[in-house]
Parts: structure tokens; sequence; C-alpha cells
């Protein structure tokens, strides 16, 4: 009797460990059978081109395992041109760069895309983020919170603009699959020049420290994330802060409604800063922009309802609010 129940118990152990074989329950992957070579033309929001140390990121989803965040950096980038105002202040950069390169192979930094099993999906997008683990949301840059590498310069600090591109491949190709044209869901703008309305005694010498911008709609998004497969961000809608360190002077101007001459109050240099961008430029010129300045002696100067303009001068596009951010005055 003894014998009998220990084979009965045997055969329980046996089926229990089958029936628990970890192996059943890992997901079935499929040998990579040749590499999936890539290209792409990026339009970057400050260089319309891939930049000197761009980093991009690539999923690639198909029967079995994706392939997730490789990383890839372009063949070739547009010249940086970029200068230090003042050797000694890493924030003095003034942004420059070179012509686009155009279409150009995108080489990988290590493990490769490759080709499986079934359809693949590629996904890529810049710039490259180590977190990215899910196809579906890729941190984006922080928009929330720019300073005076954002706008100094020809144009912006390119890291904070954010491109992606996908293809389906139905089959094995030697060919490179050509990713096309990345999109890019941001976009810069300029204030032009800064105009205060108020007195001598409480503008000439102050700073103006920190610019705050909203609109009507949503321009920036904390913990912004983006999705590759759907093409759409998620996140919560915030401000854009811009701190900067200008100050504030007084000039003499005319006043084109009285035709006195009037003194004006205003700051040596635009400010620019980066956007999630609408879709389409018919969009934004219909959009309401406010700013608030907020000066070193912790006073704020605002301005509502701005619009903004867009002109196209040269085949290239410029955004401004009608070249200065007027009147602002003091909350």
């Amino acid at each position: 009797m003894k014998r009998h129940n220990y084979f009965i118990c045997a055969a329980f152990a046996v089926a229990a460990t089958v029936a628990c074989d970890p192996a059943e329950d890992q997901p079935k992957d499929f040998p990579v059978v040749g590499e999936i070579a890539l290209s792409g033309e990026s339009t970057n929001a400050a260089t319309n081109s891939w930049y000197p140390g761009e980093k991009l990121g690539v999923f690639v989803t198909s029967d079995g395992l994706t392939q997730s965040n490789l990383l890839y950096t372009p063949s070739e980038t547009c010249a940086d041109n970029s200068v230090l105002l003042d050797e000694n202040d890493p924030t003095s950069k003034y942004w420059m760069f070179g012509d686009p390169v155009g279409n150009v192979a995108l080489t990988a930094s290590a493990e490769k895309a490759g080709f499986k099993q079934g359809v693949h999906n590629v996904y890529a997008y810049s710039p490259y983020n180590a977190a990215a683990t899910d196809v579906t949301a890729v941190p984006m840059p922080d928009l929330t919170k720019q300073d005076e590498l954002t706008f100094r310069g020809q144009t912006t600090n390119p890291a904070l603009s954010f491109v992606y591109a996908s293809k389906v491949v139905e089959e094995y190709t030697s060919a490179p699959v050509d990713l096309g044209t990345f999109t890019c869901v941001t976009m810069a703008l300029n204030t032009g020049s800064i105009e205060f309305s108020g007195q001598e005694s409480e503008l000439v010498g102050k700073k103006l420290v920190k610019m705050v911008v909203t609109a009507d709609k949503p321009i920036a998004y904390s913990n912004a994330k983006f999705n590759l497969v759907e093409k759409s961000i998620s996140g919560t809608s915030a401000p854009v802060e811009v701190t900067t360190n200008q100050e504030i002077k007084a000039s003499e101007g005319l006043d084109f409604v009285t035709m006195q001459s009037v003194t004006i109050y205003s700051t040596g240099d635009p400010v620019k800063f980066v956007i999630i961008a609408p879709a389409s430029l018919d969009e934004l010129q219909s959009m309401k922009f406010n700013f608030t300045a907020v000066l070193d002696d912790n006073s704020e100067w605002t301005v509502s309802e701005v619009s903004p303009n867009v002109m196209n001068i040269g085949g290239s596009t410029l955004i401004t609010f009608g070249g200065k951010v007027v009147g602002l005055t003091k909350k």
C-alpha cells in the first residue's frame, strides 16, 4: 500500500513540474534573419536637419519579442556653428547651424534592428531617451522649464524638438528601409522685443528673470509621453516657463497713435521658446497667448490674448507676436 501511494505521489509531482515549467510561460521569440537598414530625414524645429550629437531610438514590432529602444545616430549632420559669447558661461551659447543634410543613413550604435517573422512595424524618434521601454509611452523633452540656452542665437536648442517616423515592412528586404521625412511635433516661437508700460523709477535697471507663457490650447505637458503607434501625446497641460536675465532699458520712440515722442521700456533681446505644435499654421494663428513677465523685484507684468504673426521669409516660416509683445502692465 505504501509503495502504491509512493507511485501516485510521484506521478502528481511530475505532472505539477510539467504544468509549472517556466519555459511554458515565456513569450515565444524568433531569430533575426537579417539587418533592417534604415534612413530618414529630420524636420527638427531648430535645424530642419539632423544635428551634431543627435541620437535616435528605434522600436521594431513583429512576431516574437519587440526590439525596444535601439540606439541609432545619423550618418551625416548639419554643421554646428554655435559659439559661446562668454567662454566661462555655458548659458551664453549662441545657436547657429549650417545647411540641412536631407535624407541620410541611420546607423546603429550597438544592437541593430533585424528582421524576424511576420509583418514588421518600425518606429523611430529623437531625441533618444534611455528610459523609453514602451513604444506607446516615449518620454519627451520637458518644455515646461526652459532657459537662456533655449533662445540665444539664430534659432533654439535643437534638443527640445521631438521628431518621429514609422514604416510598415511586410517582407524581408536587403534594401534600406526609408523612414522618409520625420514629423516634428514641436515648434519655436519668438516674442520679438518685450515692452513694458510703466514708470522709469520702477523699470529701468530691473531685470526680466522669467517669462511664463500659456495659451487657450495646450502648449506643453508635464511628464509628457509620446505614443509612437497612435501618434499622440499624453500628460498634464502646463505653462511654459523661460528663465532669463535680461535688463530692461529705456529708449526714445514714437507713439504712432498720438505721434508724440515717448519713452519705451524694453528688453534688449527677444525670448524664444519651444511649444507643442498645433495641427496647422491656421490653428496657430487662431490661438491666444498670455504672457507674464516676472522681474527681479518679484513684480509681475502681464499681457493677455496675443495672437501670433506667421510670415514666410525666403521660404522659411517666421513666427512672432506682431514683432513684439507690447504693453505688459503691472499686476
